[in-house]
């Protein structure tokens, strides 16, 4: 009986003690030891393909970046053999490892994520949203219709407060956007990220070059409280002739044709248009008194702030939509319309000439 029970005793200590040594080996991983850029396989079975892409970890900060190429900033620790990463509200992931060897964190034995050096020119720059409570939400449900778009647009200030656009995360400025959608397909979709300091004016100009290349249908996500789901906004652009004209240059297609075939501002109004003019908030409360079977320019004005802008531009779209109104929108400007052209604020990226 003792030779029989020997092995077991011998076998059971070695297993006590290959436990503590892999416990006190992975509790000597610090924070810091992670610092930098990770890549992975985020098609392995054991990561949450939904959600990461490759994470960039400082200290106790964590920026992930999802496979749809939303950036987000949060924190993250080791404890229990575990990086346990949180963002927003109500995310969290725990992900366990088994060890640390230089630049490669063990996972299990056929996962490991990789140190990428190279990755360090990313973009790390996180805003905040205009964080606005809509009807629509953009689902992670695949076989949902909102959840498939095209493009990405993201329109932001950097820390410098230099007006920054990228698209599906390629940099750019307003004169490269017809090469980047040179080959636009037909109803291609398009999400609209706004940073909560661009101004009125700012995204006005970004209004107006996105009209020129065809795009009249904008979806702006308004609000993503975690990772999912993102609250959205869709409208559209009803570009004059007047203001667009300037642009018919050989480098750019000329911009749709308006609704209901008015291309001029003094046209519209003549044939029986009514003008409503938002100054302020406390205006919106006008949209309720839109009759039904009109026609409406509404006309907000430049110095509004963006938030408010699209807040009362939803609440017009539901009124439009229940009372069967046809209108058309446009932002005015109360001491001058500015040259869209100026090179002055102008998003970074190849220097516009």
């Amino acid at each position: 009986m003792a030779l029989f029970f020997r092995p077991l005793k011998f076998l059971r200590f070695n297993w006590f003690w290959v436990s503590w040594v892999c416990l006190v080996s992975c509790q000597a991983v610090q924070e810091e030891d992670l610092a930098g850029y990770w890549d992975f396989d985020y098609h392995h079975d054991g990561l949450p393909t939904e959600i990461f892409r490759y994470w960039y970890l400082d200290g106790t900060t964590a920026y992930i970046k999802t496979q749809d190429g939303m950036l987000f900033k949060g924190t993250f620790q080791i404890e229990n053999r575990e990086i346990r990463i949180r963002a927003g509200i109500n995310s969290r992931f725990n992900l366990p490892f088994q060890e640390l060897e230089a630049d490669t964190l063990r996972i299990n034995d056929s996962l490991n994520l990789f140190r990428e050096p190279e990755m360090a020119s990313l973009d790390l720059t996180t805003y905040d949203l205009l964080n606005i409570n809509t009807t629509d939400t953009l689902s992670a449900d695949r076989g949902k219709r909102h959840f498939i778009w095209d493009y990405a647009l993201k329109y932001y200030k950097d820390s410098q407060q230099n007006l920054v656009l990228r698209v599906n995360d390629i940099q750019l400025n307003f004169k490269e956007l017809p090469l980047f959608f040179t080959r636009k397909r037909k109803n291609a979709e398009l999400l609209l990220f706004v940073d909560e300091k661009i101004s009125l004016p700012e995204l006005d100009r970004l209004h107006k070059h996105l009209a020129l290349i065809y795009w009249d249908k904008l979806t702006l996500v308004s609000k993503i409280k975690d990772f999912r789901p993102w609250e959205i906004f869709s409208y559209r652009l009803f570009p004059w002739e007047t203001n667009v004209q300037a642009f018919r240059t050989g480098k750019y297609p000329p911009p749709p044709p308006p609704p209901e075939n008015y291309q001029y501002r003094e046209e519209f109004l003549s044939d029986g248009g009514m003008l409503l003019s938002i100054n302020n908030v406390s205006d919106s409360s006008r949209i309720t008194l839109i009759e039904p079977n009109e026609k409406y320019l509404v006309a907000f004005s430049s110095e509004l702030p963006v938030r408010d802008y699209f807040k009362i531009k939803m609440k017009l779209y539901r009124h439009a939509k229940a009372k069967q109104i046809q209108f058309r929108t446009e932002i005015y400007y109360p001491d001058g319309e500015p040259d869209i052209f100026d090179p002055r604020n102008a998003p970074l990226g190849n220097k516009e000439q």
